[in-house]
């Protein structure tokens, strides 16, 4: 009975220390507008033959991974006319390995004039603009956000938040003092 408290005493005080080493995530890139935003989302996810499509983002070439990226990989999306393509996939620490998969080779004819129309995605891409307000856990908080609605990789719609708006509430102000 003793070494069953201890191992859940031992257990409670280790828990809280593994929040302390996690790693926010890399996000993805979109390019919207003229503007590179960081997005969460994992449109790519979505394509019916991801998982074995995947294994082959960098042929024989090994990427590097990295804790802050769980994919091992990081996506480059354009939204051009309204509709969301596809114009990379990189490994994590491409400024330091240079491997970028060859979406020619792992998308044929629906490579086009250097982009794969993202026809498969439905669903909504949240993106991140302007400063860094705060990280809560995994959750980056940014000045605004926009979420845009896609259906078969068309945007139908965007809404705009602008979260620096928000009134802070006293006990968090007070704990920054």
């Amino acid at each position: 009975m003793k070494r069953n408290r201890l191992v859940l005493i031992v257990l409670f005080l280790i828990f809280p220390l593994i929040k302390i080493f996690a790693t926010p995530q890399a996000p993805d890139k979109l390019i919207y507008k003229g503007d590179t935003l960081a997005i969460f989302s994992h449109p790519l996810v979505q394509l019916d033959n991801y998982l074995s499509l995947k294994p082959q983002f960098f042929g024989d070439k090994k990427g590097c991974r990295s804790t802050d990226c769980w994919k091992g990989y990081q996506v480059e999306w354009l939204i051009d006319d309204n509709q969301l393509y596809l114009t990379g996939i990189f490994s994590r620490c491409f400024n330091e390995d240079g491997i970028k998969a060859d979406l020619n080779e792992l998308f044929g004819s629906k490579f086009i004039d250097g982009k794969v129309k993202a026809d498969w995605f439905v669903g909504d891409i949240v993106a991140n603009q302007g400063k860094l307000l705060t990280v809560l856990g995994y959750k980056f908080i940014y000045e605004k956000e926009l979420e845009m609605q896609f259906d078969k990789g068309q945007l139908i719609e965007t809404k705009k938040y602008v979260n620096s708006k928000v009134e802070r509430a006293v006990y968090s102000r007070k704990l920054e003092e």
